[in-house]
């Protein structure tokens, strides 16, 4: 084989390396045993036990006194080490964060196995077997600070150069859009990755397709500059969520939120109070499904709520819709055109009598149009409308995760989000002809399916080999209430209504006053974005040295 060749396949086996095996949220520890002189100390069985499951994980310090447990879910750990003609190590109450890769030094005293040297607290655990830093915000962090809409994603903007540049009102579920508009360390908005235990999440606009409830997150791990190489897809940072997992003790919590509407203020400009609601509610629990092997958590968190919302706007008065303008302005009539003597070069034309179109000389389509502006209700030709309309918001979502230890050498993790919405936009024209052709007359629909498989194996004590499977579909429809209008009612030609691809009220607008209809390129789809993702990750340890790929 030329070297040309050779360059060619080992560019290609780099390029595969980097898109197959990225993306991770595991942990992990290492360090070295020595004895009380510091002598390293080779075949130490070193144990490393979940103290929520039980569930346990061995290995033996190598032939540099060396021991790693590479992919090791978030948690919180005991770490025991025994060998003939020492007493028994053991330190309680290690946290392994999301992608956090600590070292933790073992130092035998000698003595019998029976004995145990504990150690309960220690000095900080530094994390330097890794390049990946970034801020950690636990559950108990998430669900303690103020939070609108309830959104994890936007807690981050507690971690320095985290900067939202949406609106901050539009951050519940079914923002996904608006939600998704942060920059992180002075990068792009929509420049992030987001992972959902190791997956991403990002549809083909970089928005996160789901949000999780803060019940269902064990820990968001906010990677903003500095991030280890087997990160990707990014432009700014990473939203590194662990999802919560079940344990040997069962937990649960709920809680219900209502605002009552007697306790509303009454808006400015209406003349009594809005029909306003407010009901927000979820939940999570979780626990053994068999102890010391198979756990659960499952959660849910919904919303509806009524926002009154009110607009002042412009609408034509009765007399300019049977073409009278007396007293508003000059309508000159263009088929008069001709050249002004008093100003060479220039055109001058002769207004209608009155400032009145006559009746033949209206566009029988501006004729039907007027029909779908409802009559003011306030004197005047500025604000001479107002009108308050209810969003009735609807939001679901379901999240579970099951955690199943096959023996001692393979563990599974399946975790499952679901979550729909439909969100209404304000419809000032309700309840009068024009109804229909609201602008604002659409509703969106969306839809996410997330699932996502972990397995970790440890076919040696040195070695580990993770493989996580993750598939999201978003389906994202917004659906016009013209939809199916018959465009030959307002009187146009019938090439263009056989011609027009899509059957609804037209678009369209004016400087001065309110549009009709809307424009159905920006608010009649039906999206559905589908993301396939495997990963893989193998690491081994070979003397002082923890390769991974």
């Amino acid at each position: 084989m030329s070297i040309r060749r050779k360059l060619v396949c080992i560019l290609w086996l780099v390029t595969a390396a980097t898109s197959g095996f990225a993306q991770s949220f595991q942990g992990g520890i290492r360090g070295a045993v020595t004895d009380p002189a510091g002598a390293l100390i080779p075949g130490v069985e070193v144990t490393l036990m979940n103290e929520a499951t039980n569930v346990p994980r061995s290995t033996v310090s190598n032939e540099v006194g060396q021991y790693v447990f590479s992919a090791v879910a978030p948690g919180t750990y005991t770490l025991k080490a025994s060998l003939q003609g020492f007493k028994t190590f053991e330190r309680t109450g290690i946290n392994i964060g999301t992608q956090q890769f600590v070292n933790i030094d073992v130092t035998m005293a000698v003595g019998a196995v029976s004995e145990e040297v504990q150690v309960a607290a220690d000095a900080p655990l530094l994390e330097t077997a890794t390049a990946s830093t970034g801020t950690s915000l636990p559950n108990f962090v998430l669900s303690t600070l103020p939070n609108t809409g309830r959104n994890a994603f936007m807690i981050a903007v507690t971690v320095p150069t985290v900067v939202h540049n949406g609106n901050p009102f539009y951050v519940r579920q079914q923002d996904q859009t608006n939600s998704s508009l942060l920059s992180l360390g002075g990068g792009p908005m929509r420049g992030n990755n987001y992972l959902l235990d190791g997956v991403p999440i990002t549809d083909l606009r970089n928005r996160a397709v789901i949000i999780p409830n803060i019940e269902s997150v064990a820990e968001m791990k906010v990677q903003v500059n500095t991030y280890d190489a087997e990160m990707g897809r990014t432009g700014g940072g990473v939203f590194n969520t662990t999802m919560k997992s079940g344990g040997n003790d069962w937990h649960g919590a709920g809680f219900v939120q209502q605002r009552p509407q007697a306790w509303a203020a009454r808006n400015f400009f209406d003349s009594q109070k809005a029909d306003f609601q407010y009901w927000l509610f979820g939940g999570g629990a979780g626990g053994p499904i068999q102890k010391n092997k198979t756990f659960f958590w499952a959660t849910t968190e919904g919303y509806k709520t009524g926002t009154p919302w009110t607009l002042k706007m412009n609408v034509p008065t009765a007399a300019m819709r049977q073409g009278d303008f007396s007293g508003v302005a000059n309508i000159f009539d263009p088929t008069t055109t001709r050249s002004d003597p008093s100003r060479p070069g220039r055109f001058t034309r002769t207004p209608f009598i009155g400032n009145r179109i006559p009746v033949e000389r209206q566009d029988p389509v501006g004729r039907a149009l007027t029909k779908y502006w409802p009559e003011p209700n306030q004197s005047g030709l500025v604000d001479n409308y107002i009108k308050t309309d209810v969003l009735h918001d609807v939001a679901d979502q379901i999240t579970a995760k099951i955690d199943h230890n096959i023996n001692p050498h393979n563990t599974l993790s399946g975790t499952f989000a679901w979550y729909f919405s439909h969100e209404p936009f304000p419809v000032y024209f309700r309840g009068t002809p024009g109804e229909i052709a609201d602008q604002n007359n659409y509703k969106l629909f969306r839809k996410v399916y997330a699932p996502v498989v972990n397995y970790t194996a440890t076919p040696t004590t040195d070695s580990v080999l993770t493989v996580r499977y993750g598939y999201n579909e978003f389906g994202d429809d917004c659906t016009p209430a013209s939809e199916g209008f018959d465009v030959a009612k307002l009187g146009f030609d019938a090439s263009y209504v056989n011609a027009a691809p899509v059957k609804q009220f037209p678009g369209f607008f004016f400087d001065d006053y309110r549009g009709l209809g809307a424009s159905a390129a920006s608010y009649n789809y039906k999206n559905k974005w589908i993301s396939h993702n495997f990963l893989a990750n193998y690491a081994k340890s070979i003397g002082l040295h923890n390769v991974r790929l």
